[in-house]
């Protein structure tokens, strides 16, 4: 009776950690050398735009996207909805850059080569965003 419990255990355990990790994804984001953060926004709106240059606000938004919990499969299509998106640029020292696009508190994505990848995102992580604007103001 206690090997039939314990085993009924085991496999409730690995089945809710295969459910709940296993589209899971997190954003990597290359932290060396980064000179600015531009945040806009789509439709356009000067409450939210922000430059950063300072390397604590730097370090918030950064901290903020890496620790994001995404989802690679999901069922909605982002272009079946409407928003408001911040469009994050990263700017290096080289010159290169990275874009992101966080859209609705509902997707994220990776702009790359004229084409975007999305994620899902959790709603209470995604609105923690606005939140890290609002702390920050401006540098530029």
């Amino acid at each position: 009776m206690k090997k039939t419990l314990i085993a009924v255990i085991l496999f409730a355990v690995c089945s809710f950690l295969l459910v709940s990790c296993g589209n899971s994804s997190k954003v990597v984001i290359p932290t060396d050398n980064i000179t600015k953060v531009n945040i806009s926004t789509q439709p356009y709106s000067d409450s939210y735009a922000r430059d950063y240059i300072d390397s604590e606000k730097i370090a918030a938004v950064i901290d903020y996207l890496s620790g994001l919990s995404l989802k690679d499969e999901f069922s909605e299509n982002p272009d079946e909805y409407a928003g408001m998106a911040y469009i994050i640029t990263i700017s290096y020292e080289d010159g290169t850059s990275e874009v992101y696009n966080h859209f609705g508190n509902m997707f994220f994505g990776h702009i790359k080569d004229d084409a975007i990848h999305w994620y899902r995102m959790q709603y209470d992580e995604a609105e923690e965003f606005s939140n890290i604007l609002q702390k920050n103001a401006s540098d530029e």
